[in-house]
């Protein structure tokens, strides 16, 4: 697919698909190439301020999670060890604030952004996107369709004649670039890259005819990978645990090259992974109400086996050098799957087949 514009608006959506994390391989390649002036990054006022107050409510959520844990962890407070004490080390929260919010300023910073302010706009015309129910406008049911509106007309008037992608999965957003040919729909800033570097780089095609090549064996590395991490129940089974966690298959493998040189690429991926799980836990439902403990007394153990599935993001990381002309990938690839610090939640009830009333 050849490059129509070097022009890039993302949508809050996308900053919020990437977990706010500005650091994020795509998101420095993208500020990169911006930095380089191989592509223009353009912001409307009202995504800068969306975002910023994500990132305050995000920030506030975090915290507040800390205060519940340190409620909740009292005990561990006087315990003389370095690594448990650093938990209870008061937190300075306005500076925690402010430091967020200083990693997007550094970002756009960094991408040489350009804000287009929405202030300058006709609001009748707005007005009567809405009215007509055009796109971004839908069942009018979304707050978020009225600053889409105004992002994607600020856009249109800062570009003129030109051209802008798009980046966003929202589908207002994409109903709306359907109805112009100047903007230009991309689902991912992931897939974005991958657009760029197929134009830019005739690496970059010998390297996807590769990848597809090794499409199974890629599969089997993300499932080798998953298969090491355990596995816990967020279900409300009170004292049960994962007993047996295994991964079945990885399916609807989407890779896209997010940066390429001559001995190196970095690949981002979505895989749809199906999971297998066999979960232990008290055996509440025979179990005997104690009226002076409060609470069901339980005298045997019991089993569920379930199935899943979810979705994972990751990278890979190839090192290659050129023998003869040819492609020579270099040793297995580095692989990084998102979230699995915590392990892998899965989600299995004592009686998963009870209705609620």
């Amino acid at each position: 697919m050849a490059l129509e514009t070097k022009f890039v608006f993302i949508d809050t959506e996308s900053y919020m698909k990437a977990g706010l994390n500005f650091n994020h391989s795509a998101m420095q390649s993208f500020a990169s190439l911006c930095g380089s002036g191989k592509l223009s990054h353009l912001i409307t006022s009202v995504v800068k301020r969306e975002v910023k107050s994500k990132i305050t409510a995000e920030i506030n959520e975090a915290l507040s999670s800390l205060r519940s844990f340190r409620r909740k962890a009292r005990l561990l407070e006087k315990i003389n060890d370095k690594e448990i004490n650093g938990l209870f080390t008061e937190v300075d929260e306005t500076k925690v604030h402010a430091k967020a919010q200083a990693v997007f300023d550094e970002f756009l910073v960094a991408c040489g952004s350009k804000t287009l302010d929405a202030a300058s706009l006709d609001p009748e015309v707005i007005l009567d996107l809405y009215f007509e129910k055009k796109p971004p406008f839908g069942s009018g049911k979304k707050k978020s369709e009225f600053p889409d509106a105004f992002s994607l007309h600020a856009l249109l008037k800062a570009i003129g004649k030109n051209k802008c992608y798009v980046v966003s999965d929202d589908p207002d957003i994409k109903s709306a670039c359907e109805a112009t040919d100047s903007l230009i729909s991309v689902e991912s800033l992931d897939k974005f890259l991958d657009v760029y570097n197929e134009h830019e780089n005739a690496i970059t095609e010998l390297f996807k005819a590769y990848l597809e090549k090794q499409e199974e064996s890629i599969r089997k590395i993300i499932k080798d990978k998953l298969n090491e991490v355990w596995a816990y129940n967020e279900a409300d089974w009170e004292d049960s645990e994962v007993d047996e966690f295994h991964v079945v298959d990885v399916d609807a493998f989407e890779p896209a090259v997010v940066s390429i040189s001559e001995t190196n690429a970095l690949v981002t991926f979505d895989a749809y992974v199906y999971m297998e799980y066999t979960v232990t836990g008290p055996n509440f439902t025979d179990g005997i109400y104690d009226k002076e403990a409060g609470k069901v007394i339980t005298f045997d153990m019991t089993s569920r086996s379930g199935y899943d599935t979810k979705t994972f993001s990751g990278e890979l990381e190839y090192t290659f050098e050129f023998v003869d002309g040819k492609l020579n990938v270099v040793g297995e690839p580095t692989v990084s799957i998102a979230g699995l610090t915590d392990g892998i939640g899965i989600y299995m009830e004592e009686n998963p087949y009870e209705w609620q009333i």
